[in-house]
Parts: C-alpha cells; sequence; structure tokens
C-alpha cells in the first residue's frame, strides 16, 4: 500500500470520526422522537432523519467557517504588530542627515533670538518713564497768550479723599439682587462733602439721573473726560471753565442705598478706564 493511499485512509478515518461525533447527538435524539411518535405516518417518519442530518451540516460548515474567520484575525493582528513595530524603529533611528539639518536651524535660532530681545528692549520704555510721560493736552482758551498745560494720568488729584466702596467692574448690587457692571468707582464720604475738579476744563453735561442723581461731566482735552455722580449743591453750569481743585459741588446721598457716596468716573477716547489705580496715587 502506497504512502498516498494511507494517507487518504487516515482523511477518511478522520471525517468519519467527525461525521458520528457531529451527527451522534442529532441522530440520537431523532430515534428518540421516531419511537415516541408511533402515530405519525410513515411518509413524515422518512423526514426526520434527512432533516437533522442537513442540521448536522450546517453545523460542522458554521464551525469549519468561524474556525477559520478566527485564524484570519489572528494572522491580520500579528501582521498589524509587525508593521507597528517596524513604524517605530524607523522613528527612533532618524537619518543623519536630517539630525544635523535639525541642529543647524536650531543654531541659527539661537543666534536670531538676542538680537530681537534687543531691539525690543531698546524701543520699550521703562514704567518709570510710562509714569511721567506727557500723554494730555488741554487745549487752548479763549486767552491767546495762555499757557497750554501738558499732564499725564498720575498728574490728577482725588475728587475727594475716602476709602473706595464700590471699586470698578461687575459686582452683586445688594438693592437689585442682580450682578451689573460698575463703570467707575465709588467713594465713601460724608453728606456735604465738596467735591473737587481732578484737572482743570470745560464743563460739557450736567444732568439728573435716576440712580446717581446730579452728573456732572468735565471735559479735560485730549479725550479725557470725568464724571461725578451723587452731587447736589452744584455750582457750576455747562459750558462754564473749571480749575483743578475748584469745588464743582458737595456729595449727597444714595437714592437706593441711603447713604452718602460719590460716584466718580473716568474716560479716555469715550471709554470708561478703571480709575482706581490712579485714585490710590493722586494726591488729596
Amino acid at each position: 500500500m502506497s504512502k498516498a493511499k494511507k494517507i487518504l485512509d487516515k482523511v477518511k478515518q478522520g471525517l468519519k470520526g467527525v461525521v458520528k461525533v457531529v451527527i451522534w447527538p442529532f441522530a440520537a435524539i431523532g430515534r428518540l422522537l421516531v419511537r415516541g411518535v408511533s402515530s405519525l405516518r410513515k411518509i413524515q417518519l422518512r423526514w426526520v432523519l434527512p432533516i437533522l442530518a442537513l442540521i448536522a451540516l450546517v453545523s460542522f460548515l458554521g464551525f469549519l467557517y468561524f474556525d477559520t474567520q478566527t485564524l484570519t484575525e489572528e494572522e491580520d493582528i500579528t501582521a498589524f504588530s509587525r508593521e507597528v513595530e517596524e513604524k517605530r524603529e524607523e522613528e527612533a533611528e532618524p537619518e543623519p542627515a536630517v539630525v544635523e539639518e535639525v541642529v543647524e536651524e536650531v543654531e541659527e535660532k539661537r543666534e536670531e533670538e538676542p538680537e530681537v530681545i534687543e531691539e525690543t528692549e531698546e524701543e520699550e520704555p521703562k514704567e518709570e518713564e510710562r509714569e511721567h510721560e506727557p500723554v494730555l493736552v488741554m487745549p487752548e482758551r479763549e486767552e491767546p497768550d495762555a499757557d497750554v498745560p501738558v499732564f499725564s494720568l498720575g498728574d490728577l488729584i482725588r475728587p475727594i479723599v475716602g476709602e473706595i466702596k464700590i471699586p470698578y467692574g461687575w459686582h452683586f448690587h445688594e438693592v437689585f439682587g442682580d450682578w451689573r457692571f460698575n463703570h467707575g468707582i465709588d467713594l465713601d464720604a460724608r453728606p456735604g462733602t465738596p467735591v473737587r475738579a481732578v484737572w482743570q476744563g470745560e464743563v460739557a453735561r450736567v444732568r439728573q439721573d435716576d440712580l446717581l442723581g446730579t452728573v456732572i461731566t468735565i471735559d479735560h482735552g485730549s479725550d479725557l473726560r470725568t464724571k461725578y455722580g451723587l452731587v447736589e449743591n452744584v455750582n457750576v453750569s455747562t459750558g462754564q471753565w473749571v480749575e483743578k481743585g475748584e469745588t464743582v459741588g458737595v456729595v449727597s446721598r444714595s437714592p437706593l442705598f441711603g447713604e452718602s457716596r460719590l460716584h466718580f468716573q473716568l474716560h479716555r477716547k469715550g471709554i470708561p478706564i478703571d480709575p482706581g489705580p490712579y485714585y490710590r496715587g493722586w494726591d488729596g
């Protein structure tokens, strides 16, 4: 007997064993059904075993299919892991030429950076120079020979001497019970405290406000304006010229809080700015 025949015989025996193992449970169930159902017709009994055999065949083919799929997925995972390892090796070991180019670029940037820093340092003025820098110029008055004073925000004086009760920015309003933005600062003061102009200028407007009472607006030139709210006994009018430190009115009680305080705003080019940091450095 040749080797090929022996191999074929072994394969046949293996297949027979597999078929027996797969079909035997179904065949046993079929026999029990056949024995238990004696009233069925012969035509019906003829179809029982073929149906069971078909079920067994489908189960066997399904087992082979899923086993093949599992092997294919394992092979794909192995191949993918190999590709990942190869890419890591390529990234970890860059070419010498590329490394040299990167090093040269880094050295060139380092040489250029100090020059840029030196230029910016020369262009930017120091903080001390900024504080005393003349940025605001008063407009000329009717007298042609009048001096035109030059000043900075740090040269102004305090409208009153008092503690900042409500700072600039968002705060919780204790009367309305919501969050509101304060465009200036509220200064604590006694009723009747004189309110002074922080710098000379022209009274641009005197108006009434539901929350701030009487509000005085003074134009100091160079797009700088100051506003004084919660003022009474006003002794200036629109268009009147006032000098630095001149009294424009006195502090009144707030219609909302029932306390006396001064509401002070500082506007530059029509935009309110926080007067708090300047107020602390101004002379009383």
